[in-house]
């Protein structure tokens, strides 16, 4: 897995690619999480467009990020997630708990609005 940091405004952007999933993937995805936090981006976007392979614990990777967020009064949305990643989100309703958006300006918006949940 692979994170690049963007930022837009007060809102931080994870680009991620790759497989979100067990192991070094899931330290290296947590690591970049808590690198965006500490530069004081509490309102982030996972733009999940180029991740092609996501498993349980590359989903429970992603609530607690969400709880990382919201710890610090912020929080999480994510954006573009394609394919078997998208579907895992929605059988396993982790779309009821994070935003889901179809593109990372919507999810900004969503961030700067602050229509999460």
């Amino acid at each position: 897995m692979k994170a690049r940091f963007e930022e837009r405004g007060e809102i931080g952007i994870l680009v991620l690619s790759g497989s979100v999933d067990a192991g070094p993937h899931a330290d290296t995805f947590r690591q970049a999480v808590q690198d965006v936090l500490e530069r004081g981006h509490v309102r982030l976007v996972l733009d999940l467009a180029a991740v092609r392979f996501l498993d349980s614990a590359g989903l429970g990777e992603i609530v607690a990020a969400r709880r990382r967020c919201r710890e610090r009064g912020g929080s999480l949305v994510l954006a573009r997630p394609r394919g078997k990643p998208r579907d895992l989100i929605v059988l396993t309703r982790v779309d009821e708990l994070v935003p889901v958006l179809d593109d990372v300006d919507a999810a900004v918006a969503c961030l700067v609005g602050n229509g999460t949940r």
